[in-house]
């Protein structure tokens, strides 16, 4: 998703700019090829390329959820991955440190849960 994020916003930039249209070719040729946000069976969006059993379901880290913030890969036009994120959140619970409860709170708002932002 963050490497997804880079190329799209790169690409964007270049289109702006109107410079670097070789490279913008090249990285979106890359883009591509790049392995797509997934759903498990469980209904949460992926964060390892292959499910296996957690040791820590409840971990702060959310950078399987990069898309949903602060990146826009899952938004309201990704409903299908808008669910498994809300689906990841519930699982990893409200209760965080500092910079995770943040970032969490942004996630919920993306998923237009002001109650759970708060």
């Amino acid at each position: 998703q963050i490497t997804r994020d880079l190329f799209r916003n790169t690409i964007a930039a270049a289109g702006i700019l109107g410079t670097d249209a070789k490279f913008s070719a090249t990285l979106e040729n890359a883009k591509g090829r790049l392995a797509p946000t997934r759903i498990g069976s469980d209904g949460r969006i992926m964060e390892w390329q292959e499910e296996f059993e957690e040791m820590e379901v409840n971990h702060r880290h959310t950078s399987h959820l990069w898309g949903l913030h602060p990146g826009s890969e899952i938004s309201l036009a990704t409903p299908e991955l808008l669910e498994g994120a809300k689906k990841s959140l519930e699982v990893r619970g409200d209760i965080s440190t500092g910079w995770s409860m943040a970032w969490k709170a942004n996630m919920w708002a993306r998923l237009r849960d002001g109650d759970r932002a708060e």
